[in-house]
């Protein structure tokens, strides 16, 4: 039995600390209304509004991934009891921007404009 093959054994470490220059940005637009015309009508006002805002920070829409619509029942619980709270419709969205001087305003800014959850 051979108890030392033939061949090379390496071992290594490194470190690499380098200047952020780019951020991401994971955010939902949430609306809940009592029938789902009205959720999909109040949740597209808001994507319309966050998507003027990403415009106005210089954020292209190429930039952006947006997701469609989607919409899903939302229940209330309450003392062991499931009641009908109404309709909710959401879109999410992730970007990527190289201004990074800008994130903590575009964020005040995309909360204003509508998004109600942030990553």
């Amino acid at each position: 039995m051979i108890q030392r093959p033939w061949g090379v054994t390496v071992y290594g470490a490194a470190s690499v600390k380098a200047q952020p220059d780019l951020v991401r940005v994971r955010f939902r637009v949430v609306r809940l209304e009592q029938t789902p015309p009205e959720a999909f009508q109040a949740a597209s006002a808001a994507v319309r509004t966050v998507r003027s805002a990403l415009r106005a920070h210089g954020v292209a829409d190429a930039a952006v991934d947006g997701s469609r619509l989607d919409l899903k029942t939302a229940w209330k619980y309450q003392s062991n009891t499931r009641t009908f709270a109404g309709y909710e419709c959401s879109a999410a969205f992730a970007l990527e921007s190289t201004n990074l001087n800008d994130v903590e305003p575009l964020l005040v800014d995309l909360v204003a404009a509508g998004a109600n959850e942030v990553d």
